[in-house]
């Protein structure tokens, strides 16, 4: 910030620099750096063609992505977040996009599984939102669930709106469905040991996926991603700014509702 822009050498005149200070002073946590490249299994970890030709990543049962959570996610999450993920599956049998599992790896503490919806429902699969308090439950807790169609071979666009009292679903395009939560804490601190994977809860709650997805990110400022550009996953914070719209959202998706 300089007086060219500022030429009245008082910032507070202009209340809206406060927002670009904060865009510039928080940092990105890219969990891309959790896939080694080259390939640590080039037999269930490998490049695949994206939307719109951009890279994507392929991981197949067996893959063993993972990492200290820490490199990747700060130690609390924050109170209202999203999480959007450009994601093709290649198998009906779903399981983790990605998790953080306790030390003893026996409970999820953060995690979105896609998992079919039962025989009662063909053709439907869950989205879910795992999110648990270790302090409070001995197992994985499921905050939120969404039917959506299955879409298996398919690339698609999804999101998860948290905020303080329910979790929105963005699908294709659409604001999907909302649904009433209570989460307690609502700033959910990891163990400080805890392990994020990839594709997978860990050996004992297993839920391997065979999927291609895009580049990952975790990111705790409220920067806008064009999916037009990036092919991402990543999760977002909105405690720098208001909550964002939900045509904020789906531009993010790629709808093109707002333009570039």
């Amino acid at each position: 910030i300089t007086n060219t822009l500022f030429p009245h050498r008082d910032i507070h005149k202009y209340p809206w620099t406060k927002f670009i200070i904060l865009y510039y002073a928080i940092p990105d946590h890219d969990i891309l750096q959790a896939i080694k490249i080259p390939f640590d299994d080039p037999k269930t970890q490998f490049f695949d063609n994206g939307l719109d030709g951009f890279p994507a990543f392929g991981l197949r049962p067996g893959s063993d992505v993972k990492s200290p959570y820490r490199l990747f996610i700060p130690e609390k999450l924050y109170s209202e977040f999203s999480i959007v993920a450009t994601v093709r599956p290649n198998t009906r049998e779903g399981g983790f996009l990605f998790s953080v599992v306790n030390p003893l790896e026996t409970v999820v503490q953060l995690g979105v599984q896609i998992a079919p919806a039962g025989p009662s429902q063909p053709g439907n699969v869950n989205i879910s939102l795992l999110y648990t308090d270790v302090n409070s439950h001995f197992a994985s807790q499921t905050i939120a669930s969404f039917v959506v169609p299955s879409f298996v071979k398919k690339w698609t666009r999804f999101a998860l709106r948290v905020t303080s009292d329910n979790v929105t679903l963005f699908f294709n395009c659409h604001e999907y469905e909302t649904v009433v939560t209570k989460r307690t804490p609502q700033e959910l601190v990891f163990d400080s040991a805890s392990t994020l994977y990839v594709g997978q809860a860990g050996p004992l709650i297993k839920g391997a996926f065979d999927f291609v997805i895009g580049l990952r990110k975790i990111c705790d400022s409220d920067r806008t991603y064009n999916f037009k550009h990036f092919n991402i996953f990543y999760i977002h914070n909105y405690a720098t700014l208001n909550i964002r719209t939900h045509l904020e959202i789906l531009n993010e998706l790629g709808c093109n509702i707002m333009g570039n």
